[in-house]
């Protein structure tokens, strides 16, 4: 298992796997790993779980950019810790990682009223197959 520290180190793990024409697996957490069902083995197993910094945060902007890796209930303490919260109330939250919310589209119950994880994204920095960060 690959556990890159940085953006930059998952973009260049992922460029070298591709390059070698190997499989890749890709998991924060692994909260979700039976939602899509049966998963076929990979050569490269890769996990967003130690990319999990606050790069900042903007309370009275209502704004938060995070790294994938950060967990769910990390990111509602913060917020809460602020009077404010995510919206959102994905399966697995306790487990769960920012960027596998976001993957997975996880919303729940809540998403009729204020959209899906998706609808709340403005705007996204990752990593390629090329080994870059876009």
């Amino acid at each position: 298992m690959i556990t890159p520290q940085s953006p930059c180190e998952l973009a260049a793990a992922l460029g070298e796997a591709a390059a070698q024409g190997r499989t890749i697996s890709l998991a924060g957490a692994n909260s979700k790993a039976r939602m899509a069902g049966p998963e076929e083995p990979a050569d490269c197993v890769i996990t967003t779980s130690a990319i999990q910094r606050v790069i900042e945060y903007e309370p009275r902007d209502l704004t938060i950019s995070v790294e994938a890796g950060l967990p769910w209930r990390e990111l509602a303490r913060l917020t809460a810790a602020n009077g404010q919260m995510a919206p959102l109330d994905p399966p697995f939250a306790q487990e769960a990682t920012v960027g596998g919310v976001i993957a997975a589209n996880s919303s729940g119950p809540r998403r009729r009223l204020y959209g899906t994880a998706r609808d709340m994204v403005i705007g996204m920095k990752f990593a390629t197959l090329e080994g870059k960060t876009v």
